[in-house]
């Protein structure tokens, strides 16, 4: 038997015991979110595009101009700079590196005579004779 006084009855869902749970909307305040108008988004972006444009147009116009020169007639020629590119010091010095005897450094400079050729293959045969 269901009494009259039960606060949950059988036809109701919900949780079986005596809390409420309250809705999550009314615990919690909100602020009302302002939108910005459909004008006033596409002025932002015009104004936007507008300055990159500008910005894009400066770029291409000093582009032009500094990297031409305002005088095009004439080419500029570098010319090298007189006398020798490298002077030997009239006092070396240096170090004494040991081993510089050794054959490896004679075949760097080339002073060694050429290889001799390995034969490989044996000889021709010799025609014989009819």
């Amino acid at each position: 038997m269901v009494a009259d006084d039960d606060p949950t009855p059988a036809d109701q869902d919900g949780p079986e015991d005596d809390t409420i749970v309250p809705d999550p909307t009314d615990a919690i305040e909100f602020e009302p979110i302002e939108r910005t108008s459909p004008k006033r988004t596409g002025l932002i972006v015009f104004l936007a595009l507008l300055v990159l444009g500008g910005g894009a147009g400066a770029a291409w116009y000093y582009k032009d101009t500094l990297l031409k020169g305002a005088d095009m007639d004439e080419f500029p020629i570098i010319r090298a700079v007189e006398g020798p590119v490298k002077v030997r010091p009239e006092n070396p010095g240096g170090m004494n590196i040991p081993d510089r005897d050794k054959l490896v450094y004679d075949r760097m400079k080339g002073a060694t005579k050429a290889p001799r050729l390995e034969r490989l293959l044996p000889p021709a045969e010799t025609p014989l004779a009819p």
